[in-house]
């Protein structure tokens, strides 16, 4: 059976990142997370074009979503673009992995003076290379179905996993098969835009205050 098989696209980029294969970043954080929920009906397309988050969740259960997931889209819901941003913090992901596996968390000893607490390090455990391993079979298998344009949800949503790779838009062009897929990706990648000057807006009005 395979380690990777319920690695969120999220969570298989940040283990590609710590491997070296690719460099991370919020904004590929943030689309591989969204691509995610809008894939699996979490989130879609607005009738109303009255949001700066172009995007709203839906009634699905939210039962068997990570804490991030969650958090993201509360942020859709309250058209929170800043917070849409913070939700996929490394240290959410890094968590996620720990409870699954992937990572052992060990408390380490702190001393000053007469003062002690503990603070906690990070190791990987041996299903990290197995991951790696499995992740580098994926993007060859993504590449192939690709090439023979064939076009499958779980696939589309791994390759944003690779987003150095150019695989998640050669998959959005051969993609039109899976219902409504292309038209919902477009949505969340004006999410993502939309966010992302919100919080460039949100940090210079903070450098205007402070300079004043």
């Amino acid at each position: 059976m395979k380690v990777i098989k319920d690695l969120r696209p999220v969570e298989a980029f940040y283990i590609l990142d710590s491997a070296g294969k690719e460099a991370w970043s919020e904004e590929n954080a943030l689309a591989s997370t969204i691509a995610y929920l809008v894939l699996e009906d979490y989130a879609e397309r607005p009738k109303k074009q009255s949001y700066d988050i172009p995007l709203i969740k839906t009634d699905k259960s939210r039962h068997n979503l990570r804490f991030y997931e969650k958090w993201c889209l509360d942020a859709i819901h309250n058209d929170d673009a800043e917070d849409l941003i913070d939700s996929v913090g490394w240290g959410y992901i890094r968590n996620s992995l720990t409870n699954q596996g992937f990572l052992r968390k060990e408390l380490k000893e702190k001393k000053f003076l007469f003062v002690k607490w503990h603070t906690p390090k990070y190791y990987w455990t041996d299903k990290y290379s197995k991951a790696v391993k499995e992740l580098d079979d994926l993007r060859n298998e993504i590449t192939h179905s690709i090439e023979n344009k064939k076009s499958d949800k779980y696939l589309l949503e791994m390759s944003y996993a690779f987003p150095s790779s150019g695989l998640r838009d050669g998959f959005l062009e051969i993609a039109h098969d899976v219902a409504d897929v292309v038209e919902e990706l477009e949505a969340a990648q004006m999410a993502i835009m939309a966010a992302s000057t919100a919080v460039l807006i949100a940090a210079t009005s903070s450098i205007n205050i402070s300079s004043t």
